[in-house]
């Protein structure tokens, strides 16, 4: 019978822990990649069936610029998917993801970061703040793998910041990203990596092809964002975009109505209160002060 005395041997509740539906479903790698494997991002390679991208390219999308990036990060495995897709709290970023945080207040303030990380050279990013639950229009990140490199770190980016931008900008030190923390509470709450989450993570990492990577980017793609930087700062009445279009408003001004009164400048001298008839309403235009314009 081809052997099929052996399959009586098995005990049906092994069967039943082997295929659990539960277990199955908790490492399920190809259901939570399916949008990405259906759209052509992803492919399982021939060779092994490892995830990989079938074109490997620089993201240019992003409203970050980078100083130095850290080799040793893999934020797209452990961000993006580990905790993108399988809700996890990534071991390393728990342990060992210190980063200084630096708040520049204007677009002004953000350009003269990027300056200073440039110069001082360590695996550093900064631009502007698109996510909805960071409060502040601008951040810069310094990295660092430790609570006493970071706060080092700490006090190196505060005497930089504070001699070459300005004593008064917010900076501080944290752990790991953000949205962890609107997740899953303090950081000072974090426990310590249980076995299993140690296999849990083996078995996704094992599952994908490397996903660090340390190329620079190009003079072009930082140009691109720099771009992005100024309309974005232009958005948010950020009266320092101006400075980086010689002064002017990156669109034309709107003209602006209001009522003329006969024989008086419009200037704060003049003192009368009587409504001016309808039938003497006269289009002016006059100077923008500056102020940020409600949009219509």
């Amino acid at each position: 019978m081809y052997g099929l005395s052996n399959i009586s041997a098995i005990e049906k509740s092994d069967l039943y822990g082997k295929y659990d539906y539960t277990l199955l479903s908790s490492g399920d790698v190809v259901s939570n990649m399916a949008p990405e494997l259906r759209a052509g991002q992803l492919y399982l390679r021939l060779e092994d069936g490892k995830i990989d991208s079938p074109y490997p390219s620089m993201e240019w999308n992003i409203p970050w610029i980078f100083a130095e990036k850290s080799p040793e990060r893999a934020c797209v495995l452990w961000h993006r998917i580990m905790y993108g897709k399988f809700g996890m709290l990534p071991i390393w970023c728990r342990q060992n993801c210190w980063k200084v945080v630096v708040r520049p207040r204007t677009l002004e303030e953000l350009f003269m970061l990027k300056e200073l990380q440039e110069h001082i050279k360590t695996p550093s990013k900064c631009g502007i703040e698109t996510r909805e639950t960071v409060f502040g229009n601008y951040g810069g990140y310094f990295y660092t793998n430790s609570k006493e490199e970071g706060l080092d770190k700490l006090d190196q980016v505060k005497s930089e910041v504070g001699n070459h931008i300005s004593p008064d900008i917010p900076i501080y030190l944290k752990l790991a990203c953000t949205e962890f923390e609107h997740t899953f509470g303090p950081s000072t709450q974090y426990k310590e990596p249980t076995i299993q989450e140690h296999k849990n993570e083996d078995a996704i990492r094992g599952c994908f092809i490397s996903l660090t990577f340390d190329s620079m980017q190009p003079k072009h793609l930082k140009d691109y964002i720099c771009q992005k930087w100024i309309h974005f700062a232009w958005d948010r009445g950020d009266p320092t975009a101006r400075k980086f279009n010689k002064g002017e408003s990156l669109f034309p001004d709107i003209v602006k109505y209001e009522r003329k009164l006969d024989n008086c400048a419009m200037d704060d001298t003049f003192t009368g209160s009587e409504e001016v008839p309808t039938h003497r309403m006269e289009e002016v235009k006059y100077q923008n002060f500056g102020l940020r314009k409600e949009k219509e």
